[in-house]
């Protein structure tokens, strides 16, 4: 298998659109407490469940149709990549456990929703692209499952999703929906070991959001969807409830004093690695030397160019370092706007992920790929700090 797709050894030729497919997993929001999986449930509160209920009397499959395409924008939001997966599952159905069903979804910015869920519908009946479970532990770890039984199976309390039994535990979060003309019902199962309830009660307001969404709003796309909820907005007020405190220092200054305190704690992290502090502030400080050859220093711009990933943080504080301001440029901004910010901010340098490095060579003098190998081959550091070249009052980012 290669590295960061997933390849489906099957002769069903049904499964080739799962060819080459990246990885969806859901990284646990919290640190495990025990090495064993425990299920509990939320219900999430439906804003437009007698839209849902109309939609089910006209095209019972656009329901189904409807909740996947929520799901699979919440993964495009969480996970962070336009192509998601997850096990689909009813519970009515008669798929083994050594074959489970499949959705996956690749997601366009430009796409509206209605055309998307026509295009979520041609993938054929939902459920019927199957993979093995070993297959299915590396694409995603997640799960859709449709109460299709006489009688709700909704309890107060919750061990376990109805999805596979035991094999339930290679999976992080379940969304399991019922949809009748006498009842509408949908629940977040999770893992409280990986995620608390706070976390998942910001995930079951995100569900009901995008289907809101998709229910009124099908001529938007993508990329104009509103992911924030009620909930989403009532905790950012909470958050600035009272004045923060102001701290007249360079934010590498305060990174460092963290590396003097807990060296060996997890500073930052992302699906392929983890720095601790200690790692973060001498990986950033050998940067920040090499881009001070290159001419780099207070006053100057330097744009970055990443995924979600632990060397975009690692750069930014390498710029600070120098005295520099950091320019997050995204990866996905048609080449000719990229180039025009560069010429705004004057830039000379880039650093960018090795991946976005060949379309950004006419952007800039120095293109400067930033990976593990790179780090690898400049001078080692103590991790003590750059001699200060930045005050508090510079601009860190643009």
């Amino acid at each position: 298998m290669a590295s960061g797709t997933v390849s489906v050894n099957r002769e069903d030729s049904s499964v080739s659109y799962l060819d080459g497919a990246v990885p969806c997993r859901i990284s646990p929001f919290e640190h495990l407490t025990c090495d064993e999986t425990h299920f509990t449930s939320t219900n999430i509160q439906l804003a437009h469940a007698e839209r849902l209920r109309a939609l089910l009397a006209k095209d019972p499959e656009a329901v189904r149709t409807t909740i996947c395409l929520a799901w699979g924008l919440v993964l495009h939001k969480y996970v962070g990549q336009d192509d998601v997966s997850f096990a689909y599952r009813s519970t009515t159905s008669a798929e083994s456990v050594v074959d489970v069903p499949v959705i996956r979804i690749l997601f366009e910015k430009s796409i509206l929703l209605g055309d998307l869920i026509s295009r979520v519908r041609q993938l054929g009946h939902l459920g019927s692209k199957c993979v093995s479970s070993i297959s299915l532990m590396h694409l995603c770890n997640t799960a859709v499952i449709f109460d299709n039984s006489a009688g709700s199976v909704f309890k107060k309390e919750v061990s376990n999703p109805l999805l596979l039994g035991q094999e339930v535990k290679q999976f992080s979060l379940c969304l399991e929906a019922r949809i009748t003309s006498d009842e509408q019902k949908v629940v977040l199962h999770y893992d409280s070991n990986k995620t608390s309830t706070e976390q998942a009660l910001n995930i079951a307001s995100t569900v009901d959001k995008l289907l809101s969404e998709i229910l009124t709003r099908p001529n938007v796309s993508v990329a104009d969807l509103n992911y924030v909820s009620d909930r989403n907005i009532k905790e950012i007020a909470a958050w600035n409830t009272r004045p923060v405190e102001v701290v007249d220092r360079c934010i590498h200054e305060v990174i460092h004093d963290q590396t003097l305190e807990k060296p060996n704690a997890e500073a930052v992290c992302d699906e392929h690695r983890a720095l601790s502090y200690r790692d973060l502030d001498q990986i950033s400080s050998r940067l920040a030397s090499y881009i001070l050859t290159l001419g780099v220093g207070p006053g100057m711009f330097v744009p970055l160019c990443f995924e979600k990933e632990v060397w975009n943080v690692v750069c930014m504080i390498a710029v600070l370092k120098a005295g520099a301001a950091f320019v997050p440029f995204n990866p996905d901004a048609p080449i000719a706007h990229l180039r025009a910010l560069s010429l705004d901010v004057a830039a000379t340098v880039i650093l960018c992920s090795q991946q976005h490095a060949g379309m950004l060579l006419p952007v800039a003098e120095h293109i400067i790929p930033v990976d593990g190998e790179m780090i690898g081959h400049l001078p080692k550091s103590n991790g003590a700090p750059v001699d200060r070249l930045a005050q508090s009052s510079d601009l860190a980012y643009v």
